[in-house]
């Protein structure tokens, strides 16, 4: 299947999606967010699949939320009960019953570093880099990482991401647990597809098995469940319609700083 914002390939028993919009920095719109939803689903529907790895380019993994198709009037998200692409990830990827790969080389901001947490393992390039943005626009994540980020992290390294924007390299996602391993940009794919393979060696019941089992222990254990998940998309909506925000979206897009009133 053709896809226009994503690349998909078939390595044995590996799919592997690759975001794919260049002119964007493989910025996530409502398309992309559709046609990678849609592939994960063709992978996770084939048996002759038994790992999917996702990943961007050399120096681009997503660079969040394309901001250029935010609406002007961002309450009507809120008031017409319209689901924001954004806050649609946690819901698209816990569908999915196979192990998913992140390999990420280059920029994971904002709803890029989202789109990786949600998924199950993370292998980066040592020129990656990590940030959550979203505060520095009047915002605040919307794709499930004030739910993941505590757990994946800790506490204080997740406040300190959100509440700062700061951008941290690849030796410090490593050393904060942010990803499993470090390795060449050059070598990146390579070595996921040997992690994917390893994986694809094994029984299919015991591989679905094994994620359910891990995935039921993880809600368990932080209570993180449907209902957390709707937390935090109404609070990021409900800063859809502050002055914040809007000043927030119009200074990036006129790349100058913004003039926050707290209003």
């Amino acid at each position: 299947m053709k896809y226009k914002t994503i690349l998909t390939e078939i390595h044995s028993k590996t799919y592997l999606i690759k975001l794919n919009r260049p002119g964007h920095m493989n910025a996530i719109n409502e398309e992309m967010t559709e046609e990678l939803y849609n592939a994960l689903r063709i992978a996770d529907e084939d048996n002759n699949i038994k790992c999917i790895i996702i990943t961007g380019s050399d120096t681009i993994f997503a660079a969040g939320a394309d901001i250029n198709e935010f609406d002007d009037n961002l309450k009507r998200y809120k008031e017409e009960n319209i689901e924001f692409f954004i806050a649609k990830w946690p819901l698209y990827m816990n569908d999915i019953k196979k192990p998913i790969i992140a390999a990420i080389s280059g920029y994971a901001l904002g709803g890029g570093c989202e789109l990786a947490l949600l998924c199950d393992i993370r292998i980066a390039s040592d020129s990656a880099k990590f940030s959550q943005p979203e505060i520095l626009l009047g915002l605040m994540p919307g794709g499930g990482a004030t739910k993941r980020l505590p757990k994946i992290i800790g506490k204080s390294h997740a406040m300190e991401l959100c509440l700062t924007g700061k951008i941290i390299n690849a030796n410090e996602a490593y050393r904060i647990g942010l990803v499993n391993s470090l390795h060449k940009k050059e070598n990146l794919i390579e070595e996921a597809l040997k992690i994917s393979s390893k994986i694809s060696k094994m029984s299919l019941k015991s591989i679905l098995s094994i994620k359910k089992s891990i995935k039921d222990c993880e809600y368990e254990k932080f209570k993180l469940e449907p209902a957390d998940l709707k937390n935090e998309r109404e609070l990021f909506y409900s800063l859809f319609d502050t002055k914040d925000s809007i000043e927030g979206i119009k200074a990036f897009k006129e790349k100058r700083n913004p003039n926050f009133l707290d209003k």
